[in-house]
């Protein structure tokens, strides 16, 4: 048999008859959602990496499920995290020379500006 799918959408796939047309076939559970070939795969590969050996539909619609739920979280959380970094205050950076550091009051200043200094 000829079978047509694509990679992006498993929920669909097409077999080939005898008489060359082509038939619909979709999941047996139409309450799963479509899932990726690569999602299919990683998810098989994972719960053979844990030891299960009986793989079904069931155990690997579970999987897929359970990383889209990390997967959205970590992008929730990282959306998150740039958001409280711009909303930062800018700190002061350093000057070349060294540390911020406080105006001293004791001495006398002396500019080109129209400043006056008066002795008391």
């Amino acid at each position: 048999m000829k079978i047509k799918y694509d990679p992006r959408d498993l929920s669909r796939i097409f077999v080939r008859q005898p008489d060359g047309h082509f038939v619909e076939a979709r999941y047996r559970n139409l309450a799963y959602p479509p899932v990726s070939w690569w999602e299919w795969k990683h998810a098989k590969k994972r719960l053979r990496e844990q030891g299960k050996r009986e793989l079904n539909e069931e155990t690997i619609f579970a999987s897929i499920a359970q990383q889209r739920q990390i997967e959205d979280y970590a992008a929730q959380a990282s959306a998150t995290a740039r958001r409280s970094v711009t909303r930062r205050p800018n700190q002061p950076r350093d000057q070349e020379g060294g540390k911020i550091t406080g105006i001293d009051l004791a001495k006398p200043g002396y500019s080109n500006d129209d400043m006056e200094f008066w002795d008391q």
